[in-house]
């Protein structure tokens, strides 16, 4: 009866320390975006004639502890002042002040997306959606296709959707859960294509390990640097009003005039 206590006794203690996060650090990825330029010049083909292929923007990931931050820097591509370098980056920085943070509870395996939206011509808002990560049970994974990615051995699988089919490569090796896509999405209509072509991004997710790389045909992730260095205590904020995505979407509705003068350069 003892060895039997003893058992169980150091099997939850490996299983509390396999759950552990051993990772401090900032984990950086390359997101490859494809845009369909050609919807984008049936409508507007003086804007398609500067729209490139293919946009590129930096994902960034800070993680200390049981708590994770996503940090997304993207190019200055503001077409409106492309002839303006002033204009276009005072433009860009008005843009930088709506872009949504998202944070991590790696332990609840928990997203929490933090929006900022123009209450009127001056004043903004902040509201958060607070998700639970969905894993993928479609993924298939083939254990025998191995390769190392700065310096971690990762694993190959596939994700096959209605509309694509996902290369993934993933590591256990880094004690979390984490991946660039932790939700379905319907997002691919803002990058180029028509209502009528609009495909739903699906969640990759593996329990137990960090996405490394996606390929896709219409989006990409890679990791291109992991460091271990000191990252400050990271708290999700306590400071905005609790929404639903539907609930979100509304309000972006009735404020897109306050959010199209903000970010061409109106307002605080």
């Amino acid at each position: 009866m003892k060895k039997f206590f003893l058992l169980i006794a150091v099997l939850a203690c490996q299983s509390w320390l396999y759950a552990q996060n051993t990772f401090k650090g900032m984990i950086e990825f390359e997101a490859t975006v494809r845009i369909d330029v050609e919807s984008i010049r049936q409508n507007n083909p003086e804007a398609a004639a500067n729209i490139p292929d293919v946009f590129n923007y930096t994902e960034k990931l800070f993680v200390n502890g049981n708590f994770g931050k996503v940090e997304r820097i993207f190019p200055m591509m503001i077409a409106g002042g492309r002839n303006n370098p002033q204009q276009q980056q005072r433009m860009m920085n008005q843009f930088r002040r709506f872009i949504p943070e998202t944070y991590w509870n790696f332990n609840e395996k928990k997203v929490y997306t933090f929006t900022t939206l123009p209450k009127d011509s001056v004043n903004v808002e902040k509201y958060v959606v607070e998700k639970a990560v969905e894993l993928s049970e479609n993924i298939k994974k083939d254990e025998k296709k191995t390769k190392k990615i700065l310096g971690y051995n990762c694993k190959k699988a596939t994700l096959k959707t209605d509309d694509d089919t996902y290369t993934i490569w993933y590591t256990t090796e880094l004690g979390f859960t984490y991946s660039p896509l932790p939700q379905s999405t319907q997002s691919l209509q803002r990058w180029g294509r028509s209502r009528a072509n609009t495909s739903k991004l699906p969640a990759i997710v593996i329990e137990n390990a960090v996405i490394m790389a996606i390929e896709g045909t219409d989006i990409g992730f890679e990791v291109k640097k992991i460091s271990k260095d000191e990252v400050q205590e990271i708290t999700i904020p306590t400071d905005a009003q609790k929404v639903t995505e539907e609930e979100l979407q509304e309000i972006f509705q009735k404020r897109r005039g306050n959010f199209s003068r903000m970010t061409m350069g109106g307002g605080r």
